[in-house]
């Protein structure tokens, strides 16, 4: 096994997206954060989160060549189920690519579904969908946004992360939260943060990709699914 995974843990690849400037963006700042951690061996990580009018990757593993760029080829990973895909591209580039969901509750709370093809109805309460989501063994993250976590909707969340089973959710930190404002309401509770990049741009200024770069040590033996990267120290 790898000694770092370097992952992007929110990743939308929308339809009008340029799929060569998405992955070579994708690769390029991973690469990157490898560099500075000046990490031997490691491995590269994209956590789709796809809203439900989006399938990317669907369209990645049904068209396969046809829906890749020139150079690139996938490669299916059935110890991962069918949650999970490499695409692999010539010049010795490699991204894992693992499926996901984002859901909107009936309160406006988004959810993160991820590791898995199931796919989710918006407009749900939040207690169940992350009830179903625990169930079903399917990791869940509750992202920050800005407004997201204040008056209503940030009491809901605190609440949640009171009366929701440990296992399996996590927090969904990022860079652009202000550390000196809006803090996580469970900061200090114990529960894991999976962290989320902000918008960087590509090449010619186009932002078609979420990318971050976190060294990400294994938490677990890989099993028959795609398996949570616990932030490495």
């Amino acid at each position: 096994m790898s000694e770092w995974i370097l992952a992007d843990g929110h990743v939308h690849l929308y339809a009008c997206a340029d799929r060569d400037l998405f992955l070579e963006a994708a690769w390029r700042n991973l690469s990157a954060g490898a560099r500075g951690l000046d990490a031997a061996r490691w491995d590269a990580c994209l956590f789709f989160t796809e809203t439900a009018r989006d399938n990317a990757f669907d369209t990645l593993c049904t068209a396969e060549a046809a829906a890749l760029p020139a150079g690139w080829r996938l490669r299916r990973l059935p110890e991962d189920s069918a949650a999970a895909v490499l695409l692999r591209e010539q010049d010795g580039a490699a991204l894992t690519v693992i499926a996901g969901r984002q859901v909107i509750s009936s309160e406006g709370i988004e959810v993160l579904a991820l590791a898995t093809v199931r796919r989710f109805c918006d407009g749900r309460p939040a207690a169940a969908l992350l009830g179903e989501l625990q169930a079903a063994g399917i990791p869940a993250v509750l992202p920050w946004g800005v407004g997201k976590w204040l008056g209503r909707r940030g009491r809901l969340v605190a609440e949640l992360l009171q009366t929701q089973a440990a296992p399996g959710l996590f927090l969904g930190d990022n860079a652009g939260r202000p550390r000196a404002g809006q803090c996580h309401p469970c900061s200090g509770a114990g529960r894991r943060f999976f962290r989320e990049p902000t918008r960087c741009p590509c090449r010619g200024q186009k932002r078609v990709s979420d990318v971050m770069v976190l060294p990400w040590r294994a938490h677990s033996a890989r099993t028959g699914r795609p398996q949570i990267w616990q932030r490495g120290s």
